[in-house]
């Protein structure tokens, strides 16, 4: 940025001074550096529904040029320093950063973290055959779940509400739906179960 002046300088030995005894200047490439980030986009966390903006900025050799990523992976329409994101839902969760290019380069900012809290809605709660509990539940939002979001989901139960033991390998996905069947039901007189989402 600014105004520079480049100077060349050649230096005569004592030998001969005819013919291609001289300096040339024979091409200048200037290669700017690669643009910095001044402000990275900040990790969130929200309720579903909610609108989201995320900001960030950075310096360089004008002009710059903007895109947001998701997960790595370009935002389509996204190519200006802010953007918002409305009525979020389970699937907007992810990490978002931004790339900012100029004539020297590119450089992407810190990744900003964005979780979506959606409360489940219980569904069916039935005992089978086997003695085996059986609860469904599903987003409130009417979102289907993946079976990418099972592990952001662990089971629970107790038997007086107050101390709680994870309940290994009883969750599923099924048809988009969260499903917690606990073989062990029938040993226990009496027990509750909750599911916590990480």
């Amino acid at each position: 940025t600014g105004t520079h002046t480049l100077r060349w300088a050649y230096t005569k030995d004592v030998s001969v001074s005819a013919g291609r005894d001289a300096g040339w200047v024979d091409e200048v490439l200037f290669t700017p550096p690669p643009p910095t980030v001044i402000r990275h986009p900040s990790s969130q966390t929200v309720a579903m529904g909610s609108s989201v903006m995320f900001a960030a900025s950075g310096n360089g050799m004008q002009p710059l040029s903007y895109q947001w990523l998701k997960d790595g992976t370009n935002l389509l329409g996204r190519t200006v320093s802010f953007f918002t994101l409305t009525n979020v839902s389970r699937r907007d969760s992810g990490t978002y950063a931004m790339r900012i290019t100029d004539a020297g380069g590119s450089v992407v900012t810190s990744n900003a973290m964005l979780k979506v809290i959606v409360p489940q809605r219980l569904g069916s709660v039935q005992r089978a055959t086997d003695g085996s509990m059986e609860i469904s539940s599903r987003d409130a939002d009417g979102g289907a779940l993946t079976t990418n979001d099972l592990p952001l989901f662990q089971a629970q139960a107790s038997t007086n509400l107050i101390h709680w033991q994870p309940l290994p390998d009883v969750l599923s996905i099924t048809n988009g739906s969260l499903l917690l069947r606990d073989s062990s039901a029938p040993q226990w007189p009496q027990r509750f179960y909750r599911v916590v989402e990480h």
